[in-house]
């Protein structure tokens, strides 16, 4: 939920080994593009297998 939230560090959530199921973030550090890459990025990792939910607080 920290400010500096980047691409690679969403990449690096989605590739753990144990993937959390949910991942909360402050809707204030994303901007439009973050929000949609974060989506994409848990989605991909939903067609491995383990869903990911995302939601903004």
């Amino acid at each position: 939920m920290d400010e500096g939230l980047t691409v690679q560090v969403l990449e690096q959530i989605a590739g753990l080994e144990d993937r959390p199921r949910r991942v909360l973030i402050l809707d204030s550090v994303l901007d439009d593009t973050l929000k949609l890459n974060a989506e994409s990025i848990f989605n991909r990792a939903a067609a491995d297998g383990d869903e990911i939910e995302l939601r903004t607080v």
